[in-house]
């Protein structure tokens, strides 16, 4: 499971802070994963959603 518990992401500040805190292997790699959108055939990420992540202002963050 991703550090955020969900593959369903919205991108909302409290679930991009819990992905960087929920890391586990820091010590590895300073990247973490986002899965983020409507999954289960609900379209994906919004217009919305990308522009979350794009607002964030987390050093390392972005949508590719």
């Amino acid at each position: 499971m991703t550090p955020t518990d969900t593959y369903n992401a919205q991108c909302d500040y409290s679930e991009l802070m819990k992905g960087v805190r929920g890391h586990k292997n820091v010590a590895v790699t300073d990247k973490s994963l986002l899965l983020y959108g409507n999954g289960d055939g609900g379209g994906g990420p919004t217009p919305r959603m990308l522009e979350k992540v794009g607002e964030s202002h987390l050093p390392n963050c972005s949508t590719h």
